[in-house]
């Protein structure tokens, strides 16, 4: 008569037990799925905008490539009254124009990678993302200098001061390449960062 009331009260409290060590082990899953998923976000994050830097810097460098192609002004509509030498800059300017216009892309791409490792790193990514956007801002507004200094018939002094400092940024070339050197050191101390986080998958 006392066994079943027995082994009842036995079943009873075994169920009692098994809870609190069925949540300790979810918990422990949880926690072991949590460190594996942070893990793979965080290794995607590193990754797309490790990414999208490489190829928002390649695409500033070859911006700044002083060659310009006949291919890359093609499809601008000419003016039949334009002399030699303002077809040769329209034609310039037009070929600048697309070529800013594909920095614009690269931007744009690398920005909303930037966002989603600002989540995830928010003391560190401002800063190492920051300048890489400045030095493409630097370059559009070096280009604007360009081109309306160009557009002057008149020479000065000032003038010509203004369009030297603005070649040595918009044109890539030599040793001395202040601008390229700049946009690389950006992109090390962003890859010295990033890569580990790479590596580590």
């Amino acid at each position: 008569m006392n066994a079943p009331h027995w082994l009842e009260t036995t079943k009873d409290v075994v169920n009692i037990l098994a809870i609190p060590a069925t949540l300790i082990l979810a918990w422990m899953g949880f926690g072991a799925w949590r460190r594996e998923h942070r893990g793979k976000s965080r290794y995607e994050v590193a990754r797309h905008l490790l990414k999208s830097a490489i190829a928002y810097k390649d695409i500033l460098n070859d911006t700044r490539n002083p060659m310009m192609h006949s291919y890359e002004s093609s499809d601008r509509k000419h003016n039949p009254e334009e002399s030699p030498d303002e077809n040769q800059r329209q034609d310039e300017l037009f070929a600048t124009a697309k070529r800013l216009e594909k920095v614009n892309e690269a931007r744009r791409e690398f920005y909303l990678n930037r966002l989603d490792a600002e989540v995830l790193w928010p003391d560190r990514i401002p800063g190492l993302c920051d300048p890489l956007m400045r030095s493409h801002n630097e370059l559009v507004v070096n280009f604007r200098t360009y081109y309306t200094l160009t557009k002057k018939t008149k020479r000065t002094a000032d003038n010509d001061a203004l369009l030297e400092r603005a070649q040595a940024v918009i044109w890539a070339g030599g040793d001395e390449d202040r601008f390229k050197a700049k946009v690389d050191a950006t992109l090390k101390a962003l890859d010295d960062f990033l890569r580990p986080h790479i590596m580590l998958r």
